[in-house]
């Protein structure tokens, strides 16, 4: 049987393509990257400019509640589902304490592994907090919601981008074209594995038995 991978990418506007044309944005350049190794994956984007971790907790119950037949199928092992999750740069702009943006992280993973929705989780370096605190904490949150939840991390999302003039837009912070592929060429490892495992144990499911009359 012929099964195609969803991928979701819930993230703010690093995921959603902020300034870039249709099509250009982080999920788009990964599903043809994958597509192009031979993995049949259907990338949705629910990146959101401006979102923070709670906006992004709140926007996937939300999703979750509307796509009860896509989660049915992902159990029954017909449509396998992956996830990433890019979060945390707005709460750290606007100073949202690091424990509270780690709870919120904490609820992300802990509804897709509920699922049984694999996830790579994206971090952030807070460069521009107002404390060396600050920062050291919300980089620690990262890695210690990776441990926890035994989720692959990519530890740094702006890694070779941020400060970089090709690599971003007018803004220096946004990725430009030529950033978003960076991104998604740094995490494809991290993704095609995520997403070869999650077609293998497809291939391997149990059809679910027919209903007795």
């Amino acid at each position: 049987m012929h099964r195609t991978c969803l991928l979701l990418a819930l993230g703010d506007s690093l995921t959603e393509g902020y300034g870039l044309p249709p099509g250009r944005a982080m999920p788009d350049v990964l599903q043809e990257m994958l597509r192009d190794a031979g993995l049949p994956v259907t990338c949705l984007n629910l990146g959101l400019s401006g979102d923070t971790s709670a906006g992004g907790l709140r926007r996937l119950r939300a999703w979750l509640a509307r796509n009860a037949e896509k989660l049915q199928a992902h159990t029954m092992g017909t449509a396998p589902i992956v996830a990433i999750v890019e979060l945390g740069a707005n709460d750290s702009f606007i100073g949202i304490e690091p424990d509270e943006v780690a709870a919120n992280l904490d609820a992300i993973l802990s509804l897709f592994a509920g699922h049984g929705i694999p996830a790579l989780l994206m971090g952030w370096q807070a460069t521009m907090a107002d404390t060396p605190d600050y920062a050291d904490d919300f980089e620690d949150l990262y890695a210690d919601l990776a441990a926890k939840h035994g989720t692959p991390l990519y530890a740094d999302t702006l890694a070779g981008i941020w400060g970089e003039d090709r690599m971003t837009l007018h803004d220096g912070l946004h990725p430009s074209i030529e950033g978003v592929r960076h991104m998604a060429t740094s995490i494809l490892p991290l993704v095609r594995t995520l997403v070869e495992t999650a077609l293998a144990g497809a291939d391997h499911a149990t059809p679910p038995c027919p209903p007795r009359h």
